[in-house]
């Protein structure tokens, strides 16, 4: 029984390691068609809650995916821009893309908003599109905060952590 045991043993780190094997060559080969498209994604809020002005823009040109935070204190703007790999780049494009940005409205509509409410602009495009849409609110509605949301979590990968590396 143990001789039994060995070779099903033997056969099933076979297969994890041709299965591990063949996802990084996938990937690899995936990423290898990488291409800008001239992709980028931005939002700018005037009026928010943590400073007088602030953003994030991801953009993909020359084949060089990158995202940059910025934000204006008493008139001083601080910025800080971080390359992305293609892998990160794309991740949070896919999240984007699934709202549908391309069918939206140039002006949503936020019934909750009320006038003294921060103002965004979020832009998005591709080399066969590129849209600015203006909204206000505390709070976003559906998917215009899907936007937002997702830039400013690929933005929070950067900063304080890369300083304690």
């Amino acid at each position: 029984m143990s001789l039994v045991r060995a070779a099903l043993i033997a056969s099933a780190v076979a297969t994890l390691f041709s299965c591990s094997k063949q996802g990084k060559t996938a990937t690899a080969r995936d990423l290898s068609q990488f291409e800008c498209n001239e992709r980028r994604v931005e939002y700018f809020v005037a009026g928010g809650f943590g400073a007088e002005e602030a953003g994030v823009t991801m953009v993909c040109d020359n084949q060089n995916p990158r995202i940059e935070k910025w934000r204006v204190d008493d008139g001083e703007r601080s910025e800080s821009t971080h390359e992305l790999s293609s892998h990160q780049f794309n991740e949070v494009w896919i999240r984007i893309d699934s709202t549908g940005w391309r069918h939206l409205s140039e002006e949503c509509k936020n019934p909750g908003a009320e006038s003294d409410d921060p103002a965004y602009v979020i832009d998005v495009g591709d080399h066969a599109k590129n849209i600015s849409i203006n909204c206000q609110g505390k709070t976003l509605p559906f998917p215009y905060d899907r936007i937002v949301n997702e830039l400013d979590l690929r933005a929070a990968g950067f900063g304080e952590q890369e300083s304690a590396l």
